[in-house]
């Protein structure tokens, strides 16, 4: 939720306003005539004023145009304002125009004036427009602001020079000539826009405020984002890794974004993903007219890891019969040769394309006389419908193929130059398919071992070594953190330093021992000669002569020693050493790393990271990535290690999400055996609490209630694993109670419809789940403990991405009803909107439904019958606004 900032406060003036002025200087005459005939052209239907800081105002004509002699005269203020003159002109009639209530400006210019202005001293250019900012509560895009567009609201204020057609593709970035350059590529391809905004060196309003208003007024399919420059270059790289770029792209991935490198990669993406709506699966068949050009999409998918489709024996059978594949016969790829006609090439892709055993058909065509490609792509073009999947298409050539191409971007068949370029469209969408499943899982608690208490006991010694201001756990501390979560540490013996004896150990040698000082306490330290590991020690003697040599040592540095560990030597187990943990990124917070085990700057290089919270599905995902997957694979043999060290993944996540005060973790080497998983060295240090990326699972929202008959139920928040029980508590739901929650018939869920129910980011939305252990006939599923649930009834609650408003909606099991629980769901809804600082709660109604219109006044609500929604909206006040905004923004009568 927004803690800092202004959030969307009136940043729908930028995209939707009532009325324009623009502010010029004779210097920028050219780019605000520019502008005014985009406004035009556009269709911009409101109010449209032109102020000159110079007499240039009369050198700028369109038809409608107000000119304002006087800005302290204005009246009423226009909604938006764009400034077309020196930027170091701009904060004198800015005060005037924010003092007469404008909310919005739009800088478009900038240059030295602005890059040169550092926002350290308080008389700076950046510093007077932030001055503006905060004490006005007027938004600022900008400057160097290229524009923004909105076909939807009908307006065109940038210095575009295409006719932009009406799409679902927006563009958001912080380039303007990018924006450009894609909106004349998809004129040429016959693609339209919903909106572009580029935002330039924008001081106030940022890519998340617009991500927020774009989420929120809907209207796109696909969003191609340009970022030139970050936060992430002014902070230092996580500890233990070396790259800041392995984080970003971890949480990229985790928020379903596909990220491309290049600029023909991203002209390539736009290609694929407006022309394709979605794919079933990820199995390719080609079909060319020469074996060579089959080979060489062949091999660009084997090498990205793709899947070459295996054809059904119908379709091996049909494809020889037709003599269709004329190469190996019947096989994928189907080489229809150089000789085929174009009716030869449209029934092997028909036959091809309805093989259930292929998602994506790719016809790649070379030009022939025997088969034109314009009359090859009429014909590829109609056979589209009997494609069961995803049908693509390579046109190979440029002067012949151009028709070809036109052809099936009319279609909306997606096409490509080169095999090779094919390939990548398919694999993006692989990518993309398995990007959107991560954004769907919702990982829940773990599944530990060991007792809840050891664990409270374990984050206890955590936060008191934080409140007392230690560093770092001693070796023996992280031990016992790592034990009490499960994490097996074999068998450990520490020898305190202040004995003169060392205690034999209870296992038998061999042994191996390790100082444990200081700095061999702090994660990712680079040990010296002091701290090697001192091994095969084979009996009771060499163990004495070798801790005493220990003790010398550090008596000799003048270092003190705390205790020796000692550890049987396992020379006699195969096991391959890993280095995992948890470090911590300035900007995203806790994240959880694998690799291999070595020298400290080797293991920085290998490590894999992913964000937490995790489950086994994502931990398994961070395994396969590493190389130590194929190490352990070629080594261990069986893959039996691969549950074991996901499963371990999971348990660093939770530990995370469990302490915030956890800063760092290494474990180094942590052994994979084939049959165990131990830690061998470990160490945790302690920090200031972390903020997630990834909002972890509210487990502090988890209670045990009583009814009023006396029946235990457990109030929870929702999981996405929580799916199955929703769909069985729905079918089992009478009409009368889905219509008061729906106001229509709603008889099944639609998997989008049951996704966006069970999967939530516990950010702005929570949903509440009532269950009973006792099963009562329906809706039943397990619980971790493998106890069967019955859902009884479900509130949730969706706040707005300034936390001023969130709407609530219950629904409770008909035979539920009557028995106090949907008291207690909403009683638990407002405490939660209360704790986090939402301030208005409201809902709506059936007129008809007078047992929750009952409750709602018993709750303190205060309710309003809408005669034209047909509805009662209740509405409840949770906590005091702090601004004028937020109280401007409460007094609007519709959420």
């Amino acid at each position: 939720m927004q803690e800092n900032g202004l959030g969307l406060q009136f940043v729908e003036r930028f995209f939707q306003p009532r009325s324009i002025l623009i502010v010029l200087d004779g210097k920028h005459l050219d780019l605000a005539r520019t502008v005014l005939a985009n406004l035009g052209e556009g269709g911009f239907r409101g109010r449209l004023g032109v102020y000159g800081l110079d007499d240039s105002a009369s050198e700028v004509t369109m038809k409608g145009l107000e000119r304002v002699p006087e800005l302290k005269a204005l009246s009423p203020p226009p909604d938006l304002i764009l400034f077309v003159c020196r930027v170091e002109c701009i904060p004198e009639p800015l005060t005037t125009l924010a003092e007469r209530g404008c909310s919005a400006a739009l800088i478009m210019t900038g240059g030295a004036h602005w890059s040169e202005s550092p926002a350290s001293e308080p008389d700076s250019l950046r510093s007077r427009l932030g001055a503006i900012v905060t004490r006005f509560g007027l938004r600022i895009m900008g400057p160097e602001c290229a524009g923004i567009l909105s076909t939807q609201h009908n307006l065109n204020a940038s210095c575009t020079s295409t006719a932009i057609a009406r799409g679902r593709l927006a563009y958001l970035g912080q380039s303007g000539m990018v924006g450009h350059a894609l909106i004349d590529w998809a004129a040429e391809r016959g693609i339209g826009f919903s909106h572009m905004v580029a935002l330039g060196d924008s001081i106030d309003v940022t890519l998340p405020d617009v991500l927020d208003y774009l989420n929120l007024s809907g209207g796109y399919r696909a969003l191609v984002m340009h970022l030139e420059r970050t936060d992430l270059a002014r902070n230092s790289v996580a500890p233990g890794l070396s790259r800041r770029d392995q984080v970003l792209d971890a949480a990229l991935e985790r928020a379903g974004v596909l990220r491309v490198n290049a600029s023909d990669e991203l002209i390539d993406a736009l290609e694929t993903l407006t022309r394709v709506q979605s794919m079933p699966g990820d199995r390719v068949a080609f079909v060319a007219n020469g074996l060579g050009l089959s080979f060489m999409a062949m091999d660009a998918l084997i090498a990205q890891g793709g899947t070459l489709a295996s054809l059904s024996d119908a379709t091996r059978d049909a494809l020889t019969s037709q003599a269709l594949d004329v190469s190996v016969r019947g096989d994928n790829p189907v080489d229809v040769g150089s000789l085929a006609t174009p009716e030869v090439f449209e029934r092997a892709v028909r036959l091809v394309g309805a093989d259930p055993n292929v998602d994506v058909v790719i016809t790649i065509h070379a030009p022939t006389r025997m088969a034109p490609a314009d009359e090859v792509a009429r014909r590829v073009v109609a056979s589209r419908e009997a494609v069961r999947g995803v049908l693509m298409s390579c046109w190979m050539g440029l002067k012949t193929a151009r028709e070809a191409r036109l052809q099936c971007q009319r279609a909306g068949i997606a096409h490509y130059r080169s095999p090779e370029k094919a390939v990548d469209g398919v694999m993006l969408m692989v990518r993309y398919r398995k990007a959107q499943h991560l954004l769907r899982l919702t990982p829940p608690n773990a599944e530990l071992v060991g007792r809840d208490h050891r664990r409270e006991n374990a984050q206890r010694l955590i936060r008191e070594a934080f409140e007392r201001q230690r560093r770092a756990l001693t070796h023996q501390e992280c031990g016992e953190v790592l034990d009490a979560y499960g994490v097996s540490l074999g068998r450990v013996h520490y020898l305190q330093a202040t004995h003169s004896e060392p205690v034999l150990p209870a296992f038998a040698p061999p042994w191996q021992m390790q100082a444990v000082h200081e700095q061999a306490c702090m994660p990712f330290s680079v040990p010296d000669t002091a701290e090697r590991v001192l091994r095969r020690l084979t009996t009771p003697i060499a163990l004495q002569e070798a801790f005493a040599e220990l003790k010398a040592r550090f008596e000799a540095r003048d270092t003190p020693l705390y205790s020796v560990c000692v550890r049987p030597e396992r020379s006699d187990v195969a096991s391959v050493g890993l280095s995992v943990g948890i470090t911590r990124d300035p900007v995203f917070g806790p994240v959880v790393f694998i690799g291999r085990a070595g020298h400290p700057l080797d293991e920085a290089e290998d490590r894999h990271v992913a964000l937490p919270p995790l489950n086994r599905e994502l931990a398994h995902t961070l395994i396969d990535q590493t190389s130590a997957h194929h190490l352990l694979t070629e080594q261990l043999g069986s893959t039996a290690w691969r549950e074991r060290l996901a499963r371990l993944l999971v348990t660093l996540s939770t530990l995370a999400t469990d302490v915030p005060t956890l800063a760092l973790l290494n474990i180094s080497p942590l052994r994979v055996s084939a049959t165990e998983v131990w830690a061998e060295d470990y160490r945790l240090s302690v920090g200031a609490p972390a903020r997630f990326a990834i909002m972890p699972y509210p487990d502090q929202w988890v209670n045990e209630e009583l009814l009023s008959e006396g029946d235990s139920i457990t109030i929870r928040p929702i999981r996405e694993s929580d799916a199955a029980l929703i769909t069985e508590f729905h079918r089992h739901l009478s009409a009368r109670s889905i219509r008061f929650r729906y106001f229509r018939d709603k008889p099944e869920l639609s998997q989008e419809a049951l996704a966006r129910l069970a999967q939530l980011n516990y950010d702005r939305q929570m949903a509440f789940v009532a269950l009973e252990r006792a099963p009562r006939g329906v809706a039943s599923s397990s619980e971790a403990l493998g106890e069967s649930v019955t859902m009884l009834g479900v509130a949730r609650v969706w706040n707005d991405p300034d936390n001023v408003r969130t709407e609530f909606s219950i629904i409770i099991r008909d035979d539920m009803q009557g028995r106090g629980l949907g008291r207690r769901l909403m009683t638990r809804l407002i405490d939660y909107s209360r704790h986090v600082g939402t301030l208005e709660m409201y809902g709506k109604i059936a007129p008809d439904n007078r047992a929750m219109r009952a409750l709602v006044k018993a709750l303190g609500f205060t309710t309003r019958l809408d005669m034209e929604e047909g509805v009662v909206t209740a509405r409840l006040a949770l906590n005091e606004p702090a601004t004028a905004w937020q109280r401007q923004r409460l007094a609007q009568t519709d959420p």
